[in-house]
């Protein structure tokens, strides 16, 4: 639904062109704030054809002049006037409620604002109290605020806009409206009580002489969902017992003297058949209604609806009463049969955190799905068919057309290599143990339910099959094709460049896939052959790790008086771009031969995929580059790609996966030469190796106060500056200081607090602490050993969500702040931050694996000092960013710890130890 809206102070004088835009957008809702429309300009004057009008009149005698709101409307768009349920008084403002044309479709309540500069102090009350009876809807409000004081960036504010700041705060908005609308203030805002409801706000110019921006934007509405005659297995009736007879056969006699392909035919046969007998098929179908439905609400619902007909029919009052009392019942049964439900969901978060996650990712977004796309002459692709293979196009398009000639790649400098794989039973059947019977079969039909189920028996097979395998240098045929499902990443949904693809394999060969890929870390950890600037899927390694040794380097240079420039690099469709037969010269060279290397390399070649949207199919296309995106082997074979990346370059660079950043100390033109050639070095490896660079895509960050903010050019291409970069999920400033972080992060725990207290109708205290520390800490606490606030604002920033959500229980609601914490078994963040310190510390000073050294945490030499053994040496900081560095701000925490918790046997242990300490010191 396209939605556009103006400032336009007079819309009579400004009306045709006002008209033109229309033309040119053909929104399904118009917005306009200070129409100056008065009671002599009739309806007539100002009519729009095919759309209806709702309008609110400007009155002068309120405080400030101007004002008036309107909404135009389309005539299909069933739509009404609710003002009078949501003004609470307040003038300029209009309310209308969107219903969709079915009972499952909850109504969307949309309103317009114009907030004068000079509205007074009891009018501003009227708007915070309309925000505060609206929140609890699905609703978007836009119109001009007038608070140019609120930076909604760091969601901060002067005086003036404090009070109106809070209210959208503690009414959980999004506002979405980050660009400035009139000069530089932005003042007409997008606020929804759900963040995934709007999308692409853009600026649309302006209407004749008016100095504020038209806004236009999308809004989701909610679909009715189309039955299916798909049918799945039906899990409830399996009989597994059965299964494990049947399957329970001399394996070794019945395998053993085939051949690969054969020994695949006949084990692929067998257990899809018994699949067929042991677990029957059911139709899928798609509920209209909620999960929490129950048969007693369906029935009250009905015999509420017989009693409105049958006063429809006979207007007798006493019908009357007993429709009216039959209202309230299923309004209460409603209430607390939700109630119940949710109650039970919460109870069983941790024995079931499927059902619940997927109940509250129900509340949390729409399913859009894909598209409509735009196809490669512009036009607009709505068919799943047409979709699906203009997708696939595109995946295949961005494949690498591998050059003949090799780079080449310095050899190990180790003598033991690797070119076979053991599979063990036992190995094998920890492995089917491991998998998710939830999820769903590869292109071979055989499912995960029923290896996970029968992994003692199918584990005997299986290692035959891969034994032969891997000796023969054979894979399947339906272990070389994917179905690929287009994943959104951001941007316009309409580009195909803004999906990437992720395969769904055959769940067999992923098992095959594990027991190499450990094998393989297994050798590459053991020979030090991974450099130690890789942070991503690797043991001990994470994003913060990434982080934390990165802001360590930064920060002490900054220390030292230097600035630093960092690069932030960005591959271009990294995993799809891998040439193949470069891999495999760098597992060559990394001792990595034999069998196993033969077998990868038929495992990654001939390879074809087609994409599905919606139930329907692509036709198949060759896939000719790249490691499978949803892979277990793939991840680590990309490793290896980019490992020698680091190779000559004098500068430090970080890495997560493809995510990389290159950074050296710049205190002289010498210094960004250097820079510049390393920058140099990596591009010429990138055109050597064949994996791209997007040069508009990766950006230049400077600390440091006296930075000279040098240019730094890819193959001629300028890089552009950025005053602050989203790196592995934090922001990262150029000052190194963490409160956009700190904001940004509330923002978001904000917005889950929000959605749980308009979709939950109980708030009792075992549900609101579940769902608080399943959906909305975790937003308050990624990462925090990176960033840890040390201004006491941002402190206040962060701990202001957690008071929040400490107030939706009403039994602690009048506490004071930390008698609710104790009340509810909770720390303040701040201590939760320190304890997660503590935690990080403990991994780096126990953990043996060579990834996980840390070089900017030492241990005292000293043995004859007090306290335990293992306290770490205190240096001196000049600045704040490196006295609240995370090296700095643990040192006195960790020397306190009494030595039998810093000497605790795992991290578990750790974890009880400290807690325990913590509630002894009287800190919990």
């Amino acid at each position: 639904m396209k939605v556009m809206f103006a400032n336009v102070r007079s819309l009579f004088n400004k009306f045709s062109e006002f008209l033109a835009h229309i033309s040119i957008d053909n929104p399904d809702i118009v917005g306009v704030t200070e129409t100056w429309l008065h009671s002599d300009i009739s309806n007539s004057e100002i009519q729009v054809p095919g759309y209806k009008i709702f309008r609110q009149d400007r009155a002068d005698t309120v405080c400030g002049r101007g004002g008036g709101v309107l909404l135009y409307v389309k005539d299909s768009i069933n739509c009404v006037d609710v003002t009078n349920n949501f003004s609470s008084g307040f003038s300029n403002c209009l309310w209308c409620e969107i219903s969709f044309g079915n009972e499952s479709c909850t109504p969307l309540v949309v309103g317009i604002i114009y907030c004068s500069p000079n509205s007074c102090a009891d009018n501003n009350q009227s708007l915070f109290e309309s925000f505060r009876i609206v929140s609890s809807k699905r609703a978007v409000v836009f119109g001009d605020f007038n608070f140019p004081d609120i930076d909604w960036h760091s969601c901060t504010s002067g005086s003036h806009g404090r009070d109106f700041l809070e209210a959208v705060s503690d009414g959980f908005f999004t506002q979405h409206v980050l660009f400035p609308t009139r000069e530089d203030n932005c003042l007409d805002l997008v606020l929804s009580t759900d963040e995934n409801m709007v999308r692409n706000v853009a600026s649309g110019g302006k209407i004749g002489s008016s100095d504020h921006d038209l806004i236009s934007f999308e809004l989701l509405c909610f679909s009715k969902l189309q039955g299916s005659d798909k049918t799945v297995l039906d899990f409830s009736k399996a009989n597994f017992t059965q299964a494990k007879e049947l399957l329970t056969i001399d394996w070794v006699a019945r395998l053993s003297h085939l051949g690969p392909a054969e020994a695949w035919s006949v084990f692929r046969n067998i257990v899809t058949d018994t699949t067929k007998l042991c677990i029957p098929l059911k139709k899928a179908v798609v509920k209209n209604s909620p999960i929490w439905m129950s048969r007693e609400v369906l029935r009250a619902a009905r015999k509420k609806r017989k009693c409105w007909r049958r006063y429809r029919v006979s207007k007798n009052s006493d019908d009357f009463a007993v429709y009216k009392k039959q209202e309230l019942l299923v309004k209460n049964l409603v209430i607390d049969t939700k109630a119940k439900f949710e109650k039970q969901l919460a109870k069983e978060v941790k024995v079931n955190p499927k059902s619940f996650h997927a109940y509250v990712r129900s509340k949390q977004k729409v399913k859009e799905g894909v598209g409509p796309l735009q196809g490669n002459e512009g036009t607009l692709v709505t068919d799943h068919q047409d979709m699906a293979n203009l997708l696939n196009d595109y995946f295949i398009s961005v494949f690498t057309k591998e050059s003949s000639v090799l780079g080449t790649c310095r050899d190990s400098d180790i003598s033991s290599l690797v070119s076979d794989v053991v599979f063990s039973e036992e190995l094998v059947c920890n492995k089917l143990k491991g998998l998710k019977a939830s999820k769903a079969p590869g292109p071979d039909g055989i499912h995960p339910a029923i290896l996970h189920e029968c992994s003692e028996i199918l584990s005997v097979p299986l290692c035959i099959i891969f034994q032969k395998f891997l000796d023969s240098n054979f894979v399947p045929a339906d272990w070389r094709i994917a179905n690929v499902t287009p994943i959104f990443k951001k941007g316009d949904r309409s580009l195909p460049c803004n999906y990437r693809p992720v395969s769904l394999t055959s769940v067999v060969c992923k098992v095959m896939e594990s027991v190499i890929k450990d094998c393989l870390l297994k050798y590459l950890l053991d020979n030090g052959l991974l450099n130690l600037s890789q942070h991503g899927f690797l043991p001990s390694r994470s994003c913060v790790t990434n982080l934390l040794s990165f802001l360590e380097d930064v920060s002490l240079s900054l220390d030292c008086g230097h600035s630093v420039d960092v690069i932030y690099l960005d591959f271009s469709k990294a995993f799809d771009k891998v040439p193949l037969g470069r891999l495999m010269v760098k597992l060559h060279r990394l001792g990595i031969k034999g069998s196993c290397a033969d077998w990868i390399n038929s495992w990654l070649n001939g390879r074809s995929q087609r994409v599905v949207v919606n139930g329907n199919f692509s036709s198949w296309k060759e896939v000719t580059s790249g490691v499978p995106q949803g892979s277990v082997l793939g991840p680590l074979l990309f490793l290896i790609f980019i490992n020698d990346i680091d190779s000559s370059l004098t500068s430090s660079i970080s890495k997560f996966a493809d995510d990389t950043k290159l950074y050296r100390k710049v205190s002289d033109k010498d210094d960004a030469s250097l820079l510049q050639k390393d920058l140099d070095r990596l591009f010429s490896w990138s055109q050597t190796w064949q994996m791209s660079f997007n040069a508009d895509k990766c950006k230049v960050l400077h600390f440091g106060p006296k930075n000279f903010s040098y240019d730094y050019n890819m193959n001629g291409s300028i890089l552009s500056d950025v005053t602050f970069e989203k790196d592995l999920g934090v922001v990262i400033t150029g000052d190194l200081k963490p409160s956009r972080q700190c904001a940004a992060a509330a923002a978001r725990a904000n917005r889950v607090l929000g959605l749980i207290k308009r979709n939950f109708s109980s708030f009792s205290k075992e549900i609101v602490l579940n769902l608080y520390k399943q959906l909305v800490r975790p937003h308050l606490d990624y990462a925090a050993q990176a960033w840890s606030p040390f201004y006491e604002k941002d402190k206040l920033h962060l701990e202001q969500v957690q008071r929040r959500a400490t107030r939706l229980i009403p039994e602690v609601r009048h506490l004071p702040y930390h008698v609710r914490l104790k009340h509810l078994g909770l720390t303040t963040l701040e201590l939760r931050r320190i304890r997660g310190d503590m935690l990080q510390v403990y991994k780096f000073l126990s953990e043996r694996n060579p990834l996980s050294s840390c070089n900017y945490l030492k241990v005292q030499c000293n043995s004859r000092v007090r306290g335990h053994c293992k306290k770490l040496v205190k240096n001196f900081a000049r600045l704040d960013i490196r006295k609240f560095s995370f090296s700095h701000r643990v040192v006195n925490e960790w020397n306190s710890l009494p030595e039998w918790v810093v000497n605790s046997t795992s991290v578990h242990c750790f974890k009880v130890n400290i807690d325990k300490f913590f509630h002894k010191c009287g800190r919990i």
